[in-house]
């Protein structure tokens, strides 16, 4: 994000919100692995950051293969009930190479540990994880109230906002390069507020953990 045209992407309120709508753990060191295609777990290499380099703590291994890496985290974490652990590479932060593999983490009740896992792309090529990359991103989920929504499909001239709709969508089509702001500011076309002000946020600000 940094490095697109002006920063581009920091105006766009759904990308920063997903930014932060967690937290990561970053790398105190440069990982380096090689996967030469074989799909076992000697097929995967890792060249450089295996350990932390002053604890000689495991940082990272090759365990189920398939050009899968594993990071351990080493956190215990502990949500109260229904609440689960999304878990999940940093979002709108990419590794060249590598992709993130998510899981949901039943954290209510488990006395065990997670793993984050990246799936090694390249072959016969070195793919890197620099010093301070974020290697995991976590946040809380409530998998009870998930699985309580019924997705309903309707015409779009049912939505309550379609008019709203309709005369955003008749000004983009004039002016497709146009920034009107109102999803930023929760207003209607013609300015009114929509959105709630109490849980309208154009970016999370989390708690530091303590």
């Amino acid at each position: 994000m940094d490095a697109s045209s002006n920063k581009h992407p920091y105006t766009c309120v759904p990308i920063v919100r997903a930014n932060s709508h967690g937290w990561e753990l970053r790398l105190p060191h440069d990982v380096v692995v090689v996967w030469d295609g074989d799909e076992s777990p000697d097929g995967l290499r890792i060249i450089e950051g295996h350990r932390e380099e002053k604890s000689q703590q495991l940082m990272c291994d090759s365990l189920v293969g398939h050009g899968v890496l594993t990071f351990y985290c080493w956190y215990l974490v502990k949500t109260p009930e229904p609440y689960n652990l999304y878990v999940s590479g940093p979002p709108n932060h990419f590794i060249k190479g590598a992709v993130p593999i998510t899981g949901v983490v039943e954290t209510h009740w488990s006395p065990y540990t997670f793993t984050m896992n990246w799936k090694i792309r390249y072959k016969n090529r070195p793919v890197v994880f620099k010093a301070g990359t974020p290697f995991v991103h976590f946040f809380p989920i409530n998998s009870v109230v998930l699985e309580e929504f019924t997705p309903v499909y309707k015409k779009l001239e049912e939505h309550e906002n379609y008019e709203a709709h309709k005369l955003w969508s008749d000004g983009r089509l004039e002016n497709p390069s146009k920034v009107d702001g109102y999803y930023k500011k929760g207003t209607h076309p013609n300015g009114c507020p929509i959105a709630n002000p109490d849980i309208h946020k154009n970016k999370l600000k989390l708690q530091e953990p303590k």
